[in-house]
């Protein structure tokens, strides 16, 4: 029996960090990085107290380990030497991290579980609220918390919250919703529902609106038919990295640009990068560059001819891109990575690790089997993160990769069945 020290130590520290995260991730999203490190302490705690319980299905283990093993040995062929190395550890101490906490918040029990999701809650709900708060008196908290930490924001300069704030409460709200919905905790999903939608209209995200959308039609037809999206996360999967390597087929933008006239200017810059990855991909597709070549690509760094279709006014005057215009202008090839997780795996560490990746991902996918309601809202979650990735962050990031893990240790713990013993 757990002395009453001692609970306190397993129940608050938990709670405290999970619910800070929608608040890290507004005002500063790299402390993840913190608040990941912070958890693999509580587990190496938990772990010494024998209140730790890893997961039994590991399949995932094997395929990860084999994809870090690869990632070493790219710095062996890497086209920039110093690179792959680093990264490689990196990616090494924060699964260490991860896996530390996983075993913790496995442990835990239902009381616990509903503890750390009401910290979540209450965490997106808290920052919907500042979110708007600030957009609406010109960021005045923001600009405040920036001149407390010596880096103050001018006056009349524009400032708004990271959009990675946007696509984290995507994936957490997704997580709640159905986490709340498992418990019958309508009210709460509701207002999640909302905040969500609220930090993203804020933070006027597009990737975060998208990913919220298919995050959460994923949970709704996940809840009856967990099989069903299983089978398509997979096969969307599979056939997403066997079609990665025909990048360098994509379009040209101009062509693009006058068919389709909804995609917006930052769209059509992220396909041109996609084009230019494709025929890094072409130059080196078996073994790819090596881990994190993707910052120091030969041509990365140049500028190409980029056609863009202006809906509002120009960000910038010397432009002579008009409102509604079609225009070309000159931009970055490929500024630090290509904003799509399958292709940077390709380009980086080419056909043999694509294929470890999508195991790696599948295994995730096979580990939590059923057809339970937290099988439906962990399928939805991993929907709504690929989504995130396939047009967002450098897959490599450890900010964002920390991110993935505390959204995957929340939902070890708060997906369980209410009130039951996870070990």
């Amino acid at each position: 029996m757990i002395a009453p020290m001692e609970n306190v130590k397993q129940v608050i520290p938990a709670p405290l960090l999970v619910g800070a995260a929608p608040f890290v991730a507004l005002f500063a999203f790299r402390g993840t990085i913190i608040l990941l490190i912070l958890i693999a302490l509580l587990g190496l705690w938990g772990l010494f107290q024998k209140q730790w319980c890893f997961p039994s299905s590991r399949g995932w283990l094997a395929w990860t380990a084999a994809l870090l093993i690869w990632c070493v040995a790219s710095a062996v062929w890497a086209s920039t030497p110093g690179l792959a190395l680093p990264k490689s550890a990196e990616l090494l101490g924060l699964g260490l991290a991860g896996c530390l906490g996983l075993g913790y918040f496995r442990a835990l029990d239902g009381a616990a579980a509903d503890r750390i999701l009401l910290a979540m809650i209450f965490g997106l709900i808290s920052c919907a609220v500042i979110a708007l708060s600030d957009h609406m008196d010109g960021m005045m908290v923001s600009r405040l918390l920036h001149a407390m930490v010596g880096k103050p924001i001018a006056q009349g300069h524009a400032f708004s919250a990271p959009k990675a704030s946007a696509t984290l409460a995507a994936i957490w709200a997704v997580l709640c919703v159905g986490a709340c919905w498992m418990r019958g905790w309508y009210r709460r999903a509701g207002l999640v529902l909302v905040s969500a939608f609220v930090i993203i209209w804020v933070t006027n995200s597009n990737t975060g609106l998208v990913a919220a959308v298919v995050g959460f039609v994923a949970l709704a037809v996940a809840w009856w038919f967990p099989r069903a999206v299983r089978m398509i996360l997979a096969s969307c999967l599979v056939i997403g990295f066997a079609v990665g390597g025909l990048a360098s087929s994509i379009p040209n933008t101009w062509d693009i640009a006058q068919k389709i006239r909804q995609i917006p200017p930052s769209g059509l810059h992220r396909l041109a990068i996609w084009q230019f990855t494709g025929q890094r991909i072409d130059e080196r597709p078996l073994l790819g560059w090596g881990l994190d070549s993707s910052r120091a690509l030969p041509g990365g760094e140049d500028d190409i001819p980029v056609t863009l279709k202006f809906v509002d006014e120009p960000r910038e005057e010397a432009t002579n891109c008009k409102p509604g215009r079609v225009c070309v202008m000159q931009l970055q090839a490929l500024p630090l990575h290509p904003h799509n997780f399958v292709l940077q795996v390709w380009v980086e560490l080419g056909a043999v690790g694509a294929f470890l990746f999508c195991g790696m991902v599948v295994a995730i996918l096979r580990a939590r089997g059923g057809a339970d309601p937290g099988t439906s809202t962990a399928l939805a979650v991993i929907a709504t993160s690929a989504m995130v990735a396939m047009a967002g962050y450098g897959i490599w990031q450890i900010w964002w990769l920390s991110a993935l893990w505390l959204s995957a240790l929340v939902a070890v713990a708060v997906l369980q069945p209410p009130y039951a013993k996870a070990c």
